[in-house]
């Protein structure tokens, strides 16, 4: 996928896999996006977040994903190995002037956070009658 066709790269203050705001373990994390004729679709991999631990944002063409893994093992677990993950998730991308924010919509599923966002009615093919 071409980004400047649908999607302007990311801000580069998401901190990707540095320690910020506020001290958490901040990532940037793995996403895909899949342009197609009426939108595009976001596919951001999110694991370990619950639904109420991530947040979509849009604001002056900027999209935030913000999301918090919880750090809860179920009873009964016990850890074989320390392994660092990452408590804090941050995406921004800017989106482009042909998408509509306003009809976005969001689905947290398996790890994974789903986001859709058509483009602008103005924008779309359209067929054109000759009298």
């Amino acid at each position: 996928m071409n980004d400047q066709t649908t999607l302007n790269k990311s801000d580069r203050s998401s901190c990707g896999g540095t320690e910020c705001e506020g001290g958490a373990r901040t990532v940037r994390p793995a996403y895909r996006a899949e342009r197609r004729d009426t939108g595009v679709s976001l596919h951001i991999a999110l694991p370990g977040v619950a639904k109420g631990q991530a947040t979509v944002s849009v604001e002056d063409g900027l999209l935030t994903i913000r999301a918090s893994r919880g750090d809860q093992v179920p009873e009964g677990w016990t850890a074989r190995q320390e392994v660092r993950v990452p408590s804090d998730y941050l995406l921004r991308l800017r989106l482009h002037e042909d998408l509509d924010p306003t009809g976005a919509a969001a689905e947290l599923r398996d790890g994974v956070l789903s986001v859709a966002i058509e483009r602008r009615s103005e924008t779309l093919p359209r067929s054109i009658e000759i009298n």
